[in-house]
């Protein structure tokens, strides 16, 4: 990355009329041209990626177009997050390994696009667990906490970023939109309580189970 910053400064003027000019500046015979090219352009793509914190699919902190509509942040606000979009949908999960990770009888998250999701500070604090290898590898679908506080920020899926309510600001005393309600139950089967809320309970998960 140094050495990254190290070419920009020496070849800027010649880099900002583009790869053309950046080649006659730099000569096209001259020893190690194309070593400090792929330095400059690798350079350039981590720094892209690191605009966008979270990575390839998810929102960046530097897109000027990005409407925010919520932000959530952990406990100590070393990791802060926006969305620009309501939630598809809420459930509330019991599965074991939810509420053994969360320490609590049930999980309630709600679901978001990637693309709506965008990380502005804390992505170096960011800590990944995949509990199905028992892994801290970024291994979708994983959870997501803040190595200096611990507190849980999301379940990372494939194509989803499923975010725990309780994070977000939503006023005080908090006044909960309506689309992050819940919609249903999944994985009821291996509740530990009875939730008589008039809510759908699936056995497993949503659309792909049996309703109880």
């Amino acid at each position: 990355m140094v050495l990254g910053v190290g070419v920009e400064l020496l070849f800027g003027d010649a880099l900002a009329d583009g790869p053309v000019a950046f080649d006659e500046g730099l000569g096209r015979g001259t020893l190690g041209f194309r070593i400090l090219r792929g330095i400059l352009y690798a350079w350039r793509e981590m720094a892209k990626q690191a605009s966008s914190g979270l990575g390839p699919g998810y929102g960046s902190a530097e897109d000027e177009g990005f409407i925010v509509k919520y932000r959530a942040r952990c406990h100590c606000g070393a990791v802060r997050y926006e969305v620009g979009a309501d939630p598809v949908d809420a459930k509330v999960c019991h599965c074991r390994a939810c509420r053994v990770l969360h320490g609590a009888p049930m999980q309630w998250a709600a679901i978001f696009h990637k693309r709506d999701v965008r990380l502005v500070a804390g992505v170096e604090d960011l800590r990944f667990y995949n509990s199905e290898l028992g892994r801290r590898e970024r291994v979708l679908p994983c959870k997501v906490s803040c190595a200096q506080c611990g507190t849980l920020i999301a379940d990372e899926g494939r194509r989803m970023w499923l975010a725990f309510p309780t994070l977000f600001d939503f006023g005080t005393p908090p006044q909960v939109p309506d689309a992050f309600l819940p919609t249903c139950h999944i994985f009821y089967a291996t509740r530990v309580t009875d939730m008589d809320d008039g809510l759908p309970k699936w056995s497993g998960h949503k659309d792909e189970s049996t309703l109880l």
